[in-house]
């Protein structure tokens, strides 16, 4: 497309010349997740239309979720108490960087919400109590990741203080105080930083879902803050087509297949419950941010090869899939899982020997996460087993398999959304 156009321009066009179905496949992923080569999503692009992949992975302190050969930088929040927003923007630069050549073209990074409770497990992953300086952390990190042809993510919009009952519980504050606090560090985000997308919240905000909710989607995030970027739901946060469409959601993601923004976003509006014009402008944000931050014109480096490349340069390959076993299923924690045994050879070391690692990946088959996961090391002759909590059952079991070609992480650092 004519480089000499503006994103705006660019967008426009392209959103023109979609069919329907087109428009409809760009709003949610298409594997589950960590399906496409350890990533958290995956939305595949049109070749017919010139349309890149979007790659989504986790990023609170590096490339995470089930990439390997990524670098641990500090946590967000010992970052923010540095008062040092030049380091912050080099922190995300090279985080884009890394990201952008494991294949990744959108960060879920930085989370700037407000640490309201001390005990709240994410407060590692968020920046401060003070929205000023989440905030100025957040300019500083966005500019930075998005110096790289990748999307900055500011998470998890809004109120959303604490893991207790994170999928249910309702933030309920007062306009002021949801104003001045919580939403004042994306306001920020927005109109300094330029982020590309916003993801909203897996909490109620007095008592409507976050990922439904007109007040702060709409009314104040994109008109109020003039957000011209997308909004997409954390994983598993969408809870309807038409309602939460029209209140300003984009893009539904989740730990399997879009549920609601695929064949029911289509019905919807044909049957003219969701408005043509909201589709329209549901995919012209999400193309926008891609034109803007160089998506199109720079794809990232290619899979599968990305995967275990070290973006450091170095070019030999630091760890080789040897053999995939299916184990068929047995019974874990009283829960039914499906297991694939994955042996792996890497080099030992300086020494120019090898090492063979034996993983178990163990999914259960009704709730489409992992149940079990078994490590065994012969450099030091551990055998580690995690196990997950399997919380969240799915309408269509079917829909989650083990996906050929499959490859977890070695040292994952953000499993969660």
């Amino acid at each position: 497309m004519n480089t000499k156009l503006s994103a705006e321009q660019r967008a426009q066009m392209l959103v023109a010349a979609m069919n329907i179905d087109q428009k409809i496949a760009m709003l949610s992923q298409a594997q589950p997740v960590w399906a496409h080569y350890g990533v958290a999503g995956y939305v595949p692009g049109q070749p017919s239309l010139c349309i890149p992949d979007l790659v989504v992975n986790d990023a609170g302190q590096g490339v995470g979720d089930q990439e390997v050969n990524t670098t641990a930088f500090p946590a967000p929040i010992s970052q923010a108490s540095s008062w040092d927003s030049g380091l912050q923007h080099q922190f995300g630069a090279a985080l884009g960087w890394e990201a952008w050549h494991k294949g990744i073209n959108v960060q879920l990074a930085p989370g700037i919400e407000i640490d309201r409770l001390p005990i709240n497990g994410r407060n590692f992953e968020y920046m401060s109590e003070d929205p000023f300086l989440a905030g100025q952390g957040a300019v500083a990190e966005v500019s930075g990741i998005q110096s790289n042809p990748v999307i900055a993510t500011v998470k998890h919009y809004v109120a959303n203080s604490q893991e207790t009952n994170r999928m249910t519980d309702s933030s309920d504050v007062d306009q002021r105080t949801l104003e001045e606090i919580y939403t004042a560090p994306y306001e920020t985000a927005v109109r300094e930083g330029h982020a590309g997308s916003v993801m909203c919240s897996y909490n109620r905000v007095n008592g409507v879902y976050a990922c439904e909710n007109r007040d702060t989607l709409t009314k104040i995030l994109k008109r109020q803050f003039g957000f011209d970027g997308f909004v997409m739901s954390d994983w598993g946060g969408t809870h309807s087509t038409a309602a939460a469409a029209n209140a300003g959601l984009d893009m539904e993601m989740s730990l399997t297949p879009g549920q609601y923004f695929t064949a029911p976003l289509k019905a919807a509006v044909q049957s003219g419950q969701v408005p043509m014009a909201r589709l329209n402008d549901m995919v012209l944000r999400i193309l926008r941010a891609m034109f803007r931050v160089g998506v199109f014109d720079h794809p990232p480096a290619a899979e599968p090869a990305d995967l275990i490349a070290s973006p450091a340069g170095n070019s030999a390959p630091l760890n080789q899939f040897t053999k995939q076993e299916d184990l068929g299923t047995q019974s874990i924690e009283g829960i039914t899982a499906h297991g694939v045994r994955e042996t792996q050879r890497i080099p030992n070391g300086s020494t120019g020997s090898e090492v063979v690692l034996i993983d178990e990946y163990w999914y259960s088959d009704d709730l489409h996460m992992n149940v079990m996961i078994k490590h065994s090391d012969p450099r030091t002759g551990s055998v580690t087993m995690t196990l997950t909590q399997a919380t969240r059952t799915d309408p269509d079991p079917s829909l989650f398999q083990v996906p050929e070609g499959y490859k977890p992480a070695r040292n994952a650092m953000a499993r969660a959304q």
